[in-house]
């Protein structure tokens, strides 16, 4: 008896709890049921949202500028008198972001959007990598950026300047080895008429003077080599400007102000039933 009593009990359990799981089941239905309601019902605020969204995607990219890119490799160098380098031209490049930002540079912000620099920068061969940002791809701004650009580092670095001071110097000592050289080969052809004759006041022998004659000729051609290495910053090589714009990107903008919209307005239908369903219990 007792076993038939505990048996019952067990059946009106499962019973209890299958009967449960069912209702969760129906208002799982219901409320399915419901949001499509709802949706159907809201479905002019789904969708003015979202052609209210596609339309301000379509103003922005008619209205945006287009932005077209490429890339330079600028060289620069290196001179004991001055800092690095890089990191002046790194300063100064910042300095040009910030009055374009600024909108400080009225003619420059006309064509030019921004400078980027590579982090990968080469110090065996002083070079830089820039992607310049420009507001047309036509020859002429590239040309007129790129002078603007060299002419303005080269000046704020001081580098051309340090360059004619080390170039005065060179064409000097040049001059004074030439004249040393003159001499001795004045001297040399003087010996070789007169083997007899004496050097000159410090009794030099015809093999120093060979030397010397080699030293100089040596010390020259260093000179020169230097001279011909001595270069300011320039442009090293530089790429084509982009056909089609980098920015704004279109199809990007698009998507997601679709996909926005579609949330947007899946929300807004909540709300709105919402509101209509409890505006007299707020008030």
């Amino acid at each position: 008896m007792k076993e038939d009593i505990s048996i019952d009990r067990k059946t009106l359990s499962d019973r209890k709890t299958l009967s449960n799981v069912q209702i969760i089941c129906d208002e799982d239905e219901i409320d399915l049921v419901e949001i499509i309601k709802i949706l159907k019902k809201k479905y002019k605020v789904i969708l003015f949202t979202t052609l209210f969204s596609l339309t301000l995607a379509t103003s922005y990219i008619f209205l945006a500028k287009p932005i077209y890119e490429y890339k330079i490799l600028l060289y620069i160098p290196s001179y004991p008198n001055l800092r690095s380098n890089i990191e002046s031209v790194k300063f100064i490049l910042d300095e040009i972001n910030n009055n374009l930002k600024n909108n400080k540079t009225f003619f420059l912000n006309k064509v030019l959007d921004n400078i980027s620099i590579d982090n990968k920068k080469n110090m065996e061969t002083k070079s830089l990598t820039l992607t310049l940002k420009i507001y047309n791809n036509s020859k002429k701004t590239k040309k007129f950026i790129n002078n603007y650009l060299i002419t303005l580092l080269n000046e704020k670095t001081k580098i051309k300047e340090t360059i004619n001071g080390r170039k005065k110097e060179i064409l000097k000592l040049i001059e004074k080895y030439n004249k040393e050289l003159k001499n001795l080969i004045n001297l040399k052809k003087q010996l070789y008429s007169n083997i007899n004759l004496i050097i000159n006041a410090k009794n030099q022998n015809l093999i120093d003077i060979e030397k010397e004659i080699i030293t100089l000729h040596n010390l020259i051609d260093e000179k020169k080599e230097e001279l011909n290495k001595l270069k300011p910053i320039y442009i090293i090589s530089s790429t084509e400007i982009t056909k089609n714009p980098v920015k704004p990107k279109k199809s990007l903008i698009f998507l997601v102000s679709l996909i926005s919209g579609l949330f947007l307005g899946i929300f807004s239908a909540f709300f709105v039933n919402w509101w209509e369903e409890n505006k007299e219990k707020l008030k």
